[in-house]
């Protein structure tokens, strides 16, 4: 873990990936979009995916990007 505490967070998608291989069900995967006619999320060119998620019971879309903050001499701030 670094400056960005995020490790339980990725901890938590590696576990629901490990699960998603070996029970060949979507957890993490039915949430994430943009995604194929059969419901698979797809490479986006851009960088940027959708994630629904749940706060409070409420749905809510979320924008993520698929870069990672790094520090001023290039290192990654997470785990």
């Amino acid at each position: 873990q670094t400056i960005i505490t995020d490790c339980s967070f990725v901890s938590s998608l590696v576990i629901a990936a490990s699960f998603e291989r070996r029970f060949r069900t979507q957890l993490v995967t039915a949430i994430l979009y943009p995604q194929d006619r059969a419901g698979v999320p797809i490479y986006n060119p851009a960088g940027k995916y959708m994630v629904r998620l749940k706060f409070n019971g409420v749905s809510r879309r979320i924008l993520v990007d698929d870069r990672l903050p790094l520090d001023r001499h290039g290192r990654p701030m997470c785990s």
